[in-house]
């Protein structure tokens, strides 16, 4: 029975990875076309700012509020639902304050745009999702998710028009996202008892170790178009995040597929550790391989479904598209070190110091490239690709200085 509401779970959860990463590109045809390469540029610029605040000091703690949930419910105690709820909305009015400061401060231009989605700041303190991963039914974040961002899409195509319209399409895409995530939290009270509590002080205490995570998360994820749409023009930043958007799509894919293949290390690591590394060896390999097929396929036909999904207003080039697919490799193959290896073997500590690493090295090459005088969208991709790569490297050696690779049989 629990074998295959796992099963179950982890179905749908690739099939939400499917939806986060293949709904922005279904949504190119529509948004580009109409609003232009500068308004588009906008538009990411602004939601890159809202989801990197939100990151870093609302979602980034999933994983705390998730581990507190279910210790508390299996010792018998009262659910902590609503307390738990009440201390994430908490965190989403400091990010709000800090974004509206930024705001209100920084930008000049199309400054509606970036008010608009502040909003999306605001309300990301009701995003549940931590509870229906803990209590595996993430059956109901699929649809959630699948129909909002089908209402984006339709939404989008009916009423859209052209750059002038670009209030209106950041106003379409907070609304939806903001909409499934107050569904997921009403649907949540058919089972959970709503109290209002106030947050403990050792909920903050205890979240603080899962801070320096998010912060390292999103300068991978946001640091580039960040410095890229505030230095640059917005052109420069819509060409690198689509390029971003193709790697996030695929990379999704890889890490949904290592997340399935992690309980296996897990339990071989634990029930028979002289078969762990020849086993891990031997997936690697098989791993590697179809990582590689799909660089490839990056590479061929990137530029072709980008230039086709953007109606030809944007065109990458082989090399551009090269570099994605060496980038999507070398973060597929840590995704595959971290899950296979540094977990079950319980050293989750060298992914966190190899990432501080990548962090640092992103900033440096972006600091750097931001003042040569032919910098354009390209150096942040190769930025992203010494960073990727230095991560990596430190992974492998890591873990060869703690003796994980001795027992490997090749």
């Amino acid at each position: 029975m629990l074998g295959g509401i796992i099963r179950q779970g982890l179905g749908f959860s690739i099939g939400l990875q499917a939806v986060n990463g293949l709904s922005p590109l279904l949504l190119l045809p529509i948004s580009l076309p109409r609003l232009g390469p500068d308004a588009y540029g906008v538009y990411v610029h602004a939601l890159v700012i809202s989801n990197m605040l939100a990151g870093v000091l609302v979602l980034g703690f999933f994983s705390h509020l998730s581990r507190l949930f279910l210790r508390e419910t299996a010792e018998g105690q009262e659910s902590p639902f609503a307390r738990l709820v009440v201390f994430q909305c908490s965190l989403s009015l400091v990010a709000t304050l800090l974004n509206l400061f930024i705001v209100l401060l920084f930008i000049e231009t199309h400054q509606e745009v970036y008010l608009i989605a502040t909003i999306s700041t605001l309300l990301s303190g009701f995003n549940v999702d931590w509870y229906y991963y803990s209590k595996l039914k993430i059956k109901v974040l699929f649809w959630r998710t699948l129909i909002a961002r089908m209402l984006i899409i339709g939404l989008a195509a009916f009423l859209v028009v052209d750059s002038k319209d670009l209030l209106l399409f950041v106003g379409l895409v907070v609304l939806a996202n903001s909409t499934g995530n107050m569904a997921a939290l009403i649907w949540a009270w058919k089972t959970e008892k709503i109290v209002m509590y106030l947050p403990k002080l050792s909920d903050y205490l205890s979240a603080r170790h899962f801070f320096g995570s998010s912060i390292i998360g999103s300068v991978q994820q946001y640091a580039d178009q960040i410095i890229v749409g505030a230095a640059f023009s917005m052109s420069e930043l819509a060409h690198l995040s689509l390029c971003r958007q193709v790697l996030s799509a695929c990379a999704g894919f890889t890490q949904a597929i290592c997340r399935v293949m992690m309980p296996l290390s897990i339990k071989n690591h634990r029930e028979c550790p002289s078969t762990f590394f020849p086993n891990v060896m031997l997936r690697a390999r098989i791993f590697l391989i179809g990582v590689g097929g799909v660089a490839i396929l990056i590479a061929c036909f990137g530029d072709p479904l980008l230039s086709a999904l953007s109606k030809d207003r944007f065109e990458f080039g082989f090399l551009v598209m090269s570099i994605c697919a060496v980038c999507f490799f070398i973060t597929s193959a840590s995704i595959y070190i971290d899950t296979q290896i540094s977990i079950p073997a319980l050293k989750e500590y060298v992914t966190t110091h190899a990432n501080i690493l990548v962090a640092m090295t992103f900033l440096l090459g972006l600091i750097f490239t931001t003042t040569l005088q032919s910098f354009d969208y390209r150096f942040a991709l190769l930025s992203l690709f010494a960073a990727e790569s230095i991560g990596v490297l430190a992974m492998v050696y890591f873990l060869h200085r703690l003796g994980i690779f001795k027992k490997v049989q090749i």
